[in-house]
């Protein structure tokens, strides 16, 4: 029994469930004076416990004592995955906690009533519980939340009065359900957010519909939004880059968005992903296109994996391959930067040759494809002059000319 809660105080239930995680049904809401606090029953503090049979019996033992003293106040704990639900009135302006009912979900846990559910202790002033089986309860332990999932609120004993109701969320977010609140009374539905707290302001009036036990509820329904359409999806040429851009609409299940390349305009790789911004325009930039026409589409990926594609576009990019390097003269560093320009992906013989032939050096480098430079070191035992450098693939020379030292 809270003094705090409302006006002549009312019932908190507190739950140790079978992951040891205590809970409480009004512990955290705006307006509770608790903050911190222990889960020792201290000397002289009274407690009721519920049974589930016809007679029980409860013994504490030397080994359950402490010597230590705290106050009375307890806060939930845990990573559990909860729905809170508080009972608020409006009083000289001021929102004051009333009551309040607390759910868990997890795959463990039975819709049935069972021992991880706390039966309710009807309060003096106003009551909110959750009716379940023909019973009302405090605190709800529910499986994990299917489509059309329905928590049956049962409020009792309210005044003439204006009241809010609001909902908090830990560890709790689904992507494809989405709670809503139903008021019978006044035929509304309002969704819930997962993630910030939702208030509903209500009266209570001489309507008996208006006090009605049944009043409220919240159903979990499946989201299904429409599948994302592409607008439009186009690829333009800027300088030896690509811009692949596209529209859409209705892409609020979308995850990211992946772009794909081809050659041919049959077998696509992924060259990127783009994260969803909301705003329905996109663009990628493809910093090392192919030598040739290149074939782009898009793939809209939604939470559950699935995707859509756009349609494919292409822009021809004839690019000239080749080799070139820099500095020439080579500087004391003897650093020489090698530039391939959109050869095929293999390994690449790099030699120097004096003039009478001789290889002088030799190393070799992986090509990953595409545009890309090399530091090459040149070898300090060399002394100044003339020489001739040498790029090959193994087969045929791609490079030949000269170099200063």
């Amino acid at each position: 029994w809270d003094p705090r809660l409302g006006s002549y105080g009312a019932y908190q239930t507190f739950s140790k469930n079978i992951f040891g995680i205590r809970v409480c049904n009004t512990c955290g809401a705006s307006g509770s004076s608790y903050t911190s606090g222990n889960y020792f029953i201290q000397s002289g503090q009274g407690f009721m416990v519920y049974t589930t049979g016809p007679a029980a019996q409860l013994n504490f033992s030397e080994g359950n004592k402490i010597t230590s003293t705290n106050l009375v106040s307890r806060v939930p704990s845990g990573s559990l995955k909860m729905m809170h639900t508080y009972l608020y009135k409006l009083q000289n302006g001021n929102q004051q906690i009333f009551d309040g009912v607390l759910h868990v979900f997890d795959s463990s846990l039975s819709n049935n009533i069972d021992d991880n559910d706390a039966i309710k202790f009807s309060n003096i002033e106003e009551n909110l519980s959750v009716k379940r089986l023909g019973k009302l309860l405090s605190i709800e332990s529910m499986n994990e939340l299917n489509a059309n999932d329905t928590i049956f609120y049962s409020i009792s004993q309210m005044k003439t009065a204006n009241y809010v109701l609001q909902f908090k969320f830990d560890n709790l977010l689904l992507s494809n359900l989405q709670p809503y609140l139903e008021d019978l009374y006044l035929n509304k539905s309002m969704p819930v957010s997962y993630t910030d707290t939702t208030n509903y302001n209500f009266s209570v009036n001489n309507a008996p519909a208006s006090f009605a036990a049944n009043r409220f509820r919240v159903v979990f329904k499946a989201i299904t939004p429409a599948p994302v359409s592409y607008l439009n999806i186009k690829a333009t040429k800027q300088n030896k880059k690509v811009m692949v851009s596209w529209d859409v609409n209705n892409e609020a299940n979308v995850r990211y968005y992946e772009v794909e390349r081809s050659a041919d305009g049959r077998v696509f790789n992924k060259i990127g992903n783009v994260v969803v911004t909301g705003f329905g325009s996109y663009q990628f930039l493809d910093e090392a296109p192919l030598p040739s026409t290149n074939y782009y589409r898009v793939k809209s990926v939604d939470f559950l994996g699935a995707g859509i594609y756009s349609n494919i576009v292409n822009v021809g990019f004839e690019i000239a391959s080749g080799i070139s390097f820099y500095p020439n003269p080579i500087k004391e560093d003897r650093i020489l930067h090698v530039q391939f320009d959109y050869l095929p992906t293999q390994w690449y013989q790099i030699r120097i040759t004096n003039d009478l032939g001789q290889v002088v050096m030799m190393k070799s480098l992986f090509h990953l494809g595409g545009s890309s430079q090399y530091a090459v070191q040149i070898n300090k035992h060399l002394s100044k002059g003339s020489y001739t450098l040498e790029i090959s693939n193994g087969q045929n020379v791609k490079f030949r000319q000269k170099l200063i030292l």
